[in-house]
């Protein structure tokens, strides 16, 4: 069902997008002029649809190396349609993303948002470093390069040991795991 699913999906979006020429090529001349302010074709497609294209821009812009907040933040300056449509919908495809039950949602929200600050003993300067900036915030390993000398000594990550790291070897390392 997910295969299909899939494959419609990509039909339908190839579908709307295809119509976008078609529809300008029919316009007079006096239209084309002012075609700039009508509305594309992805936004003329039914909401269900255009989500669903949305949704998948969404989840498949996310690497190794991009969070959600980046790929959010990106894709809601596109237009004030898909601006309300991330806001509605972000938190739930982000619960899909990671595969977290709705009745572990609230304690996934909480951990998300959640940050550590470093201040420095010198300067009393402080560096907020959020778990949502991971590209994995449920395994990642935190980038203490701003926090001065204490990035060599060490090591704070989030999910569990699978491998020893031969960098950790000299370094003092904190493990938090969220358990759902």
């Amino acid at each position: 069902m997910v295969f299909t699913k899939k494959s419609l999906l990509a039909m339908c979006a190839l579908t709307v997008l295809s119509c976008q020429p078609v529809q300008a090529a029919k316009q007079g001349e006096e239209e084309k002029s002012s075609s700039l302010t009508m509305k594309p074709a992805f936004l003329q497609a039914p909401r269900e649809i255009g989500e669903e294209i949305l949704k998948y821009a969404f989840i498949s812009s996310k690497t190794d190396i991009t969070n959600f907040r980046e790929i959010g933040t990106t894709l809601s300056l596109v237009c004030k349609d898909w601006n309300k449509t991330i806001a509605k919908n972000a938190k739930k495809w982000v619960c899909d993303y990671f595969n977290i039950n709705k009745k572990d949602e609230d304690v996934f929200w909480r951990f998300f948002k959640g940050k550590l600050i470093y201040t420095d003993p010198q300067t009393n300067a402080q560096t907020v470093l959020p778990i949502s900036s991971l590209p994995n915030p449920l395994s990642g390993e935190f980038d203490l390069s701003k926090c001065g000398k204490t990035g060599e000594d060490l090591s704070i990550n989030v999910g569990y040991r699978k491998v020893h790291n031969q960098a950790n070897t000299s370094k003092i390392e904190i493990w938090f795991t969220p358990t759902f």
